[in-house]
């Protein structure tokens, strides 16, 4: 495979691209949602949703979370994750109602 990001800079894109590529393929592939798991996801793009990481990363990672989801339970388990979620709440109501 490719060599490991060499930079913080680096990494963000790394990162950036890898959460587009799986937002993309959840956006286009209905079925695959039903296929992940909230807790994992949330916990996969956690260093992308902290203080530290770029803006574009924080956006690209609450646009992978707000295309995970697709009913109530995974609405509800997104909700028991200890993030800031009022950025997708949108979403949220989308799938609720």
């Amino acid at each position: 495979g490719p060599p490991p990001p060499a930079s913080e800079a680096e990494l963000d894109k790394a990162r950036v691209d890898a959460m587009n590529a799986l937002a993309n393929v959840l956006q286009k592939n209905t079925r695959v949602r039903f296929e992940v798991n909230i807790e994992e996801l949330v916990n996969a793009v956690g260093p992308s949703l902290s203080d530290k990481a770029s803006a574009r990363a924080r956006a690209t990672a609450y646009r992978l979370l707000r295309h995970a989801l697709f009913d109530k339970d995974s609405v509800e388990k997104l909700l028991d994750q200890s993030i800031d979620w009022y950025i997708i709440k949108y979403a949220v109501f989308y799938v609720l109602y």
